[in-house]
């Protein structure tokens, strides 16, 4: 028995969500600019893994984006070995090696926070409204504007999130370019009746401690400000997302005690 075809109309329909789809990973890619194939399935997990490695390969053939030898990137976190891509059309040739290494950590540290929050929509059945890449910060008057790494609005909360290297000054370094400086920008925005949480993600507890210090020194008025959370990059765990969101591994100014960030998320 012959076998019958697709008509046209109904192939062309397929061929051309199939390309819709493949130019939202490549959007994706470019909006994070270095971002790992596991992310990205957990970003698109309507997408089957398979067809996701197709559009990555077919991508990365057409010069679009780049899959980056990385090694450097992932010793933070041992006994994953995932696929790390990069957009083709973000590459700064001006960098040094060892600054292009810190810029790259820096950005892939940003993307596994959107991995870890979309895995965390599938998980726990909350969604995820926004995401964004360096939001502009809101002008304030008096204050350094502060852009932040990402932006979240996850089921209805209101998250900013900082991914810390160590390689800014916690003291005020006259520049703006210090943490005292982006705990001005968001107490400011705080007193304008925002609300909201700023996630710190830094590389170890020594470095967190001084962070979270720097939060309590800040709060000159004792207004116990919880609006900082200070947690390890170690939480990020797309294979794991409760970990991140569900075990009091978090802290805040106020409190000695770890806390749960989902307790507070509807």
């Amino acid at each position: 028995m012959q076998e019958v075809s697709q008509p046209p109309r109904q192939r062309r329909r397929k061929n051309k969500v199939r390309s819709k789809k493949k130019l939202q990973v490549l959007e994706t890619v470019n909006d994070a600019r270095i971002i790992t194939s596991q992310s990205l399935a957990a970003i698109y997990s309507d997408i089957p893994y398979i067809t996701l490695w197709k559009y990555l390969n077919q991508l990365e053939k057409a010069g679009y984006i780049d899959n980056v030898d990385a090694p450097a990137l992932l010793d933070k976190k041992p006994g994953r070995n995932p696929n790390v891509f990069a957009s083709a059309s973000n590459h700064n040739k001006e960098l040094t090696e060892t600054d292009n290494q810190r810029g790259k950590f820096h950005r892939y540290m940003v993307s596994e926070v959107a991995g870890i929050f979309h895995a965390a929509q599938n998980k726990f059945n909350i969604p995820l409204h926004e995401w964004y890449y360096e939001p502009k910060g809101n002008q304030i008057n008096g204050i350094k504007t502060c852009n932040p790494d990402a932006e979240a609005r996850f089921g209805d909360q209101h998250f900013f999130i900082e991914c810390d290297r160590k390689t800014e000054p916690v003291k005020r370094n006259g520049k703006g370019t210090d943490i005292w400086s982006k705990l001005d920008y968001y107490t400011a925005l705080f007193r304008q009746g925002k609300k909201f949480r700023v996630l710190f993600l830094t590389l170890n507890v020594r470095r967190l401690n001084s962070l979270r210090d720097a939060a309590i020194a800040h709060d000159e008025q004792k207004l116990g400000l919880n609006i900082f959370w200070f947690g390890l990059f170690d939480l990020v765990d797309l294979a794991d997302p409760a970990l991140f969101f569900t075990e009091e591994y978090w802290f805040i100014p106020s409190s000695d005690e770890g806390q749960s960030l989902l307790k507070k998320i509807k």
